[in-house]
C-alpha cells in the first residue's frame, strides 16, 4: 500500500512544473521532493529558485509517476472494473495487433540444413562437430543453396554435395 508520503511525493513531482521558476537546477528539485516527502506539505517556490523544470522537460515521466501513484492509491479501480466487464469480442480484436513470429523462408531453412551438414562432415571446414572457418563455410552453403533454388545441378561430390543433399528438400 502507498503511504501518504508517497502520494505527496508524486503530487509534488507533478506540481513541480507549475511551482518552479524557469532555470531551476536538479539539486533544488531534489531538495524540494525530499522536503515534500519528509514534511508532507508543499514547499514555497522561493526554495526552488535556480532549479530545473523537471516536469516540463519530462512530461511522460511526470505523467507516469502520477499514474502509478493513482494506481497504488486505488483511484483507478473503478476504471479497471469497467474494462474487465468488456465483452469477449474486443479481446480478439486487440490480439490482432500483436506481432506474429515470421515463418522461416525455404532459403533460410536450406541454409540451416546446409550448415548442419557442414558441421557433421568429417573433413571439410574442420573436424566433425566444429567449423574452423565459419565465413567461408557460410559462403559455400549460401552459394550451393542459391544455385539449387535457381534450378542448377546438384554438385557431384565433396562437401558441396552433402550441402546440396541436406538442403534440397527446402528449395
Amino acid at each position: 500500500m502507498v503511504s501518504l508520503n508517497d502520494v505527496y511525493a508524486i503530487v509534488g513531482a507533478y506540481g513541480l512544473g507549475r511551482v518552479l521558476p524557469a532555470g531551476s537546477t536538479r539539486a533544488a528539485v531534489r531538495k524540494i521532493i525530499e522536503t515534500t516527502v519528509r514534511t508532507g506539505r508543499a514547499v514555497a517556490p522561493q526554495v526552488a529558485r535556480g532549479g530545473s523544470r523537471l516536469a516540463m522537460r519530462h512530461p511522460l515521466g511526470a505523467a507516469a509517476l502520477l499514474g502509478y501513484g493513482a494506481h497504488q492509491a486505488g483511484y483507478l479501480d473503478p476504471v479497471y472494473e469497467q474494462v474487465s466487464d468488456l465483452p469477449d469480442v474486443i479481446i480478439p480484436a486487440l490480439e490482432e495487433g500483436v506481432k506474429r513470429v515470421r515463418q522461416k523462408s525455404g532459403f533460410n531453412k536450406g541454409v540451416a540444413a546446409g550448415m548442419k551438414a557442414v558441421r557433421l562432415s568429417k573433413n571439410s571446414f574442420g573436424k566433425k562437430g566444429t567449423i574452423n572457418n565459419s565465413k567461408r563455410a557460410f559462403s559455400t552453403v549460401t552459394k550451393v543453396v542459391s544455385a539449387l533454388r535457381k534450378g542448377g545441378k546438384m554438385p557431384k561430390s565433396g562437401v558441396r554435395r552433402q550441402i546440396g543433399l541436406a538442403a534440397k528438400r527446402y528449395v
